[in-house]
């Protein structure tokens, strides 16, 4: 048996939507059934080394996406400093930007994804074989070297999976008694936006499996049902990429979910598939609010610059189904980036309002590495492609060349209030010249926060109300 300290990188204990670090808890309990001893911690500095002076694990496992990379990296070699361990870092940044592995205090990455890979990783290490050749793990050798190893086939049978580790992630006991809870239908998802990497992990895996795989309803189900059996759950939120992989698997899932489960709950969909069948059997299931991406009110940039092929007519029709059934919609929106102008940044704040959106989340470009639409602003001159410029966040700051960079970052920021009020639009030019920047980033945040607690589909207790005004305030303050 070893110890393995997994940590994940949301600030606190994530945002009111209840999101989990599910692919985490996932090897987690591949670990755990193998014999090892897991524990989970934030990315945090004081949280880290208390865990590390508590559990004195032997490997500290990083899941970081880009934006969090500098912060892992650097509390990673003030950890390595003071105690005695390995570190590997996976996650996003180290599948697509492998060269991760040349920075100091990097022993290992794993690339991809690492059901099967890491619990052999972990039994080798323990029996001190030659864990240096494990598929999809990249290990940087004592002489310095690094041997490279392909991706592991992907699980094509999801089903085949055990349900993940919560009884270890809710050791920790806010996550524990907060009832929305986070769960997943699928994995990988059918499109190939620009600003995503979905397109690159298909090329990852060309010839290894289907990338886009989905749990039965049973399976799925038969997770939730465990979960409300044994914790706190009064509503669920879905994240997968695009929720709802087929009309049977849907039709099998209401019947499921309805007689089992019955709790309100939020998920992701795309615009252009959303039917009148499809809304009503998702409202009838329980759907509260659907989470849609805009992403940009120009059919231009969205067709040209996102590669979403998808009409604002088609965008309307989608929301109009939605609204019928009495299912609230956030829609996702990005502005800046490369080639935008600011009248479309403008049209995102107007396809808003004609959708009706009951809340507007709002993100700025960030430049990824390897992404297409990375590869388009560092051709067009707007981004060095210098991965230590990105911001701790997708919501800050723009790190691209923009010519009006400061006044897309405040609509940015604006665009939730701007929705909500109709009537500041006609002052929203005006709005953008004042120079109340910090202002108006809190005002996103707090905005958001409020929102969303509105429409939790249970009415928190003392406790969580605690919770939420906790994470509130770090959801508030993180974007700083």
């Amino acid at each position: 048996m070893i110890k393995i300290l997994l940590v994940y990188h949301f600030p606190g204990n994530f945002s009111l939507m209840g999101l989990e670090p599910l692919g985490l808890i996932q090897l987690g309990r591949l670990l755990r059934d193998r014999g090892h001893a897991v524990r989970y911690v934030t990315l945090e500095r004081a949280a880290l080394a208390r865990a590390l002076r508590e559990f004195q694990p032997q490997v500290i496992a990083y899941s970081i996406a880009s934006v969090h990379h500098g912060r892992a990296l650097r509390i990673n070699r003030e950890l390595k400093r003071e105690h005695n361990f390995y570190a590997v870092f996976g996650g996003p940044h180290p599948t697509f930007f492998p060269e991760l592995i040349e920075e100091e205090g990097v022993d290992t990455i794993c690339v991809g994804e690492a059901d099967l890979s890491f619990p052999e990783w972990a039994d080798r290490f323990e029996a001190q074989a030659d864990f240096a050749q494990v598929p999809n793990f990249w290990v940087k050798t004592r002489a310095g070297e690094v041997v490279k190893n392909p991706p592991a086939p992907l699980v094509e049978d999801l089903d085949t999976l055990p349900f993940p580790d919560r009884e270890g992630l809710y050791q920790n006991r806010g996550l524990r008694q907060y009832r929305m809870k986070s769960f997943i239908a699928s994995r990988g998802c059918p499109f190939a936006c620009t600003y995503c990497y979905n397109q690159l992990y298909r090329d990852l895996y060309r010839g290894r499996g289907r990338v886009w795989r989905t749990r039965s309803p049973e399976h799925l189900v038969g997770e939730i049902a465990w979960v409300k059996k044994n914790w706190p759950l009064a509503q669920l939120n879905m994240v997968d990429d695009v929720f709802v992989p087929s009309r049977s698997w849907l039709e099998k899932f209401v019947e499921l979910y309805r007689s089992q489960i019955n709790l309100p709950f939020a998920c992701i969909l795309r615009l252009d598939r959303v039917d009148e069948d499809q809304a009503r059997l998702l409202a009838e299931a329980g759907c509260r609010v659907a989470l849609a991406a805009i992403e940009s009110g120009s059919e231009r940039v969205r067709r040209e610059v996102m590669g979403r092929r998808m009409s604002n007519e088609q965008i309307l029709q989608g929301c109009e189904h939605l609204h019928r059934h009495g299912i609230k919609i956030y829609t996702q929106n990005m502005l800046g980036v490369p080639g935008e102008t600011l009248e479309e940044a403008l049209a995102t704040v107007d396809l808003n309002l004609r959708a009706r959106a009951d809340l507007a989340i709002t993100s700025l470009f960030t430049p990824f590495p390897s992404l297409a639409l990375t590869q388009r602003a560092i051709a067009e001159g707007y981004y060095s492609g210098d991965v230590r410029e990105l911001p701790h966040n997708m919501t800050s700051r723009s790190v691209l060349n923009l010519p009006d960079k400061m006044k897309i970052e405040k609509l940015q920021k604006l665009l939730p209030a701007l929705v909500d009020l109709p009537v500041l639009r006609r002052y929203v030019h005006w709005l953008l010249k004042l120079p109340l920047h910090p202002l108006y980033s809190s005002l996103r945040n707090a905005w958001m926060a409020v929102k969303i607690y509105r429409d939790l589909g249970f009415r928190p207790n003392f406790h969580e109300h605690l919770e939420i005004l906790r994470r509130g305030i770090k959801y508030i303050v993180w974007d700083r």
